[in-house]
């Protein structure tokens, strides 16, 4: 079977829920194709990196502390303009299949999308201010 999304937009919208990280998402992706699709690890960070590098999502790594052998996990999250792209191609998606949500799930999509909005502005600004305590903790010494 064809794909019929992209590698990048499938990862788009599956971050829409929130964040995640890679084999999650990996996982994820599978689950949602119901066994038409899968989604290779390379493919999938390749494209998650190139989403990075547009600015549409962001990521940290996350260290596990006091587990002996556990492997360090990169998150990814969608930034504002990653949530708008998102939003641009569901409703891409919704148009090409003539898919009309009711009032109440349109209302529901809204409200999601506004708050996922609203959360990609307060990590990002938690992200600055973190840089700015290094940096300025690196003054100090």
């Amino acid at each position: 079977m064809d794909a019929v999304l992209s590698t990048s937009a499938a990862i788009l919208q599956t971050l829409t829920e929130g964040p995640r990280y890679g084999r999650d998402l990996i996982r994820v992706l599978k689950a949602r194709a119901h066994g038409t699709v899968n989604p290779r690890p390379g493919t999938v960070y390749r494209a998650a990196e190139a989403l990075v590098t547009r600015r549409l999502l962001r990521t940290w790594i996350v260290v596990p502390g006091g587990r002996r052998g556990a492997r360090a996990r990169r998150y990814y999250e969608l930034t504002t303009k990653g949530a708008a792209t998102a939003e641009e191609q569901r409703k891409a998606l919704a148009e090409l299949f003539r898919l009309v949500p009711s009032p109440a799930r349109a209302k529901d999509a809204r409200l999601m999308s506004d708050r996922l909005r609203r959360s990609a502005e307060v990590s990002a600004f938690a992200l600055k201010l973190q840089r700015g305590v290094v940096e300025a903790s690196k003054r100090r010494s």
